[in-house]
């Protein structure tokens, strides 16, 4: 209670034994006296004697001394304070949290005993709190005074042996939901609802007064709710019961008297509706859209305040703009939304979840309100659909048609069940002329299921492109139409030029490099379990596949570092000496490369020293490898490779075997030894897989020059 001891000391603090008096003479003579209040209540005062203080207020104690000390002394005054104070012992009992004898500062309150109790239990009264002195209730102390209003008048201080007591919890009232202080409430005088509502601060401006509920539990120990309207006087006088719990309810979220803005625009949001609104009053210019608004397509998502049903509808904007009098400047209600899109950015976000709202209240009696459009336009999928609506208005819905759609004619797909029994399908072609404003008598109208395809001008392709690298007069990358030949490219470019190099030249597509790829993976997959399953015999795999591991590790890793490159073998030389047969179509993506005339041939893979050598026209395969050091330990003498120079590849029957016609740019690419590894099953065939390696190595070593 040190905080009640360092307040200051009023005037109606009652002076008792222990307490200590600070008494400063000043005048003629300064002097200080520290003076203990005795059991007996008094004082022994220097030059005067003794002075009865117990028990009076303090103002009287001041007043005694101060005229003793002046009929007592000449030319002497005196001040006259509290020094320390002196301990009581109180009692706190009842339904606080450690019950118990406190000894307190004499300056304690009610409070101050109550928090030194540790607070009151749940089931304890906070508005009856008594304080009893010699044996007599003297106070009662109301802690929502305190609490909700402020007032603490009512927190005595304490006097020795006094008895603070804390009964259990009377009738009690919840209140939850939209009101300012929402909690469990004590009831004290309080028998109304509007009373409780007034414990807890009143509502907040959220709350819906027309409709609460009190939850009661009845005379027969049954549970029901009691429905009220606060704005009415039999309401703000409902009656309470102990146990009641009052919820107040808060106004919905749905705003009423709006419409609201939404999409691609500048200022989405609520906007207040007025009586006879219109489009054009929502969004009175284009200036008010962003640049790249759909100025000829909006969605107004209606809902029924009756039904709750939701109607899609379609609006121009640009024609309400044009002419605001019309019927195209569509009139708004409340709670309507309007939905503004972008020429660029995809629809469907916005749309379908809508329409899957509209399908799920379809019925026979309410068809399915939806339209569908596909093919050459900006944003095909499916649409609501309006009574009256036209072919014109389902092309503006999806952005209208594309550079490349056919424009004379689109088909039509129309479903109907004329019987209720069996769906039916018609499908007819239709013309353009009407829905593109060329004849606009002729726009076919639309009815709910239909689906309208836009079809593409004929031989119509996106564009391609192709890149030609290396020795032609004008390399770059060129455009090319459907079916154009490789020949035709060459040409484009202005031809080989003398250093070119066409039998070398390397041709990649990417599909083909994808089709390689994922052999070179599944290749890898493959081996690594075989690798893991042999692995996991332990010491019963014996040296031989101790050796095909090793193989096997060492044959992984290349495929792992190997990227496909997906080379296709081209005869450019002959195709430029008039063998057309040599002219491949090309594709988009295609890629051609026409190194220099080169003078060497190059020697990679299992052999003691991968270089390249200058070519030698009497030198055989043999020549180039035994000229780079001979097959390691490792090497497959075997499965010798040569990949020529145009990407096709002739493999020798072994080391000595026959040699394959060598010529300048090719590679001599030796394998790492795999004869082991048929013992461990491997399905994929291996000649397939050093196929793909060396086919791989060499690319990279022609593309490494250019």
């Amino acid at each position: 209670m040190a905080l009640a001891a360092d307040l200051p000391v009023p005037d109606e603090y009652v002076v008792g034994p222990g307490d200590v008096l600070l008494i400063q003479l000043y005048g003629k003579d300064n002097t200080q006296y520290e003076l203990l209040v005795t059991r007996e209540g008094v004082v022994q005062f220097p030059g005067i004697g003794p002075i009865h203080v117990g028990g009076k207020p303090f103002v009287k104690v001041r007043e005694l001394i101060t005229r003793r000390v002046q009929g007592q002394f000449i030319g002497l005054k005196a001040s006259v304070q509290v020094g320390r104070l002196r301990n009581i012992q109180i009692f706190v009992l009842g339904d606080v949290v450690r019950p118990g004898s406190y000894t307190v500062s004499g300056l304690a309150t009610l409070t101050n005993a109550i928090l030194a109790s540790g607070g009151i239990k749940r089931i304890g009264s906070l508005r009856q709190i008594q304080l009893k002195r010699q044996g007599k209730a003297v106070g009662t102390l109301d802690l929502y005074d305190l609490l909700l209003k402020g007032d603490n008048s009512a927190d005595a201080r304490l006097q020795p042996g006094d008895v603070i007591f804390v009964p259990p919890i009377g009738k009690t009232a919840g209140i939850s939901g939209e009101v300012k202080r929402p909690a469990i409430y004590e009831l004290k005088n309080e028998t109304k609802l509007e009373e409780l509502i007034s414990l807890a601060g009143g509502l907040t401006a959220e709350a819906f007064p027309h409709s609460m509920q009190v939850e009661r539990i009845q005379g027969n120990r049954e549970r029901t709710v009691i429905d009220i309207d606060m704005t009415k006087p039999e309401g703000q006088q409902t009656l309470l019961v102990s146990g009641d719990v009052v919820r107040v309810y808060q106004v919905s979220d749905q705003m009423e008297r709006i419409v609201t803005l939404s999409g691609y625009t500048k200022r989405a949001g609520p906007y207040q509706w007025t009586e006879g609104m219109r489009l054009t009053q929502l969004i009175s210019s284009l200036g008010d859209l962003p640049t790249e608004v759909d100025a000829h397509y909006q969605l107004i998502r209606r809902e029924d305040p009756k039904t709750r049903f939701i109607e899609l509808l379609g609006a121009d904007l640009g024609a309400a703009l044009a002419a605001p009098e019309s019927d195209a400047n569509f009139k708004l209600l409340p709670r309507d939304t309007v939905y503004v899109f972008s020429i660029h950015e995809n629809r469907r976000a916005v749309l379908d979840p809508l329409l899957d709202q509209v399908k799920a209240q379809s019925r026979p009696d309410r068809l399915e309100r939806e339209i569908a459009i596909d093919g050459s336009v900006h944003h095909p999928g499916r649409y609501p659909f309006v009574p009256g609506m036209h072919l014109g208005d389902l092309l503006r819905a999806g952005g209208g048609l594309t550079d490349k759609a056919f424009t004379l004619e689109a088909e039509l797909t129309r479903y109907s069940a004329p019987d209720g029994k069996e769906r039916k399908q018609e499908v007819m072609v239709v013309s353009l002329d009407g829905a593109l404003g060329k004849d606009s008598k002729n726009d076919p109208q639309l009815k709910p299921y239909d689906q309208v395809v836009i079809r593409r001008i004929p031989n119509w392709t996106g564009e391609g492109f192709v890149s030609i690298r290396g020795e032609v007069a004008f390399p770059g990358r060129y455009p090319i139409a459907q079916g154009e030949k490789l020949s035709s490219v060459i040409k484009r470019a202005g031809g080989v030029t003398p250093a070119g190099f066409a039998r070398g030249s390397v041709f990649l597509r990417e599909s083909a490099r994808i089709r390689e790829q994922a052999f070179l993976d599944r290749v890898a997959r493959e081996l690594e379990e075989q690798v893991l399953i042999v692995s996991a015999q332990g010491s019963e795999i014996g040296t031989e596949k101790k050796e095909a591991i090793l193989e096997a590790q060492t044959l992984l890793k290349q495929i792992r570092a190997t990227k496909a490159l997906g080379r296709v073998a081209i005869k450019l030389d002959r195709l430029l000496d008039g063998e057309v047969e040599q002219d491949i179509a090309l594709l988009d993506g295609d890629s051609i490369l026409i190194p220099q005339k080169p003078g060497e041939v190059t020697v990679t893979g299992q052999v003691y020293f991968p270089t390249s050598h200058l070519y030698v026209k009497s030198y055989g395969r043999d020549d180039y490898v035994s000229k780079s050091g001979g097959v390691t330990e490792r090497g497959n003498s075997s499965n010798i490779y040569v990949v020529h120079a145009d990407g096709s590849v002739s493999a020798g029957s072994g080391w000595f075997s026959s040699s394959p016609d060598m010529g300048p740019g090719d590679s001599v690419v030796v394998p790492v030894k795999v004869e082991r590894l048929k013992a461990m099953k491997l399905a994929t065939d291996l000649t397939q897989i050093l196929y793909q390696l060396a086919l791989a190595a060499a690319g990279l070593k022609v593309l490494g020059t250019l």
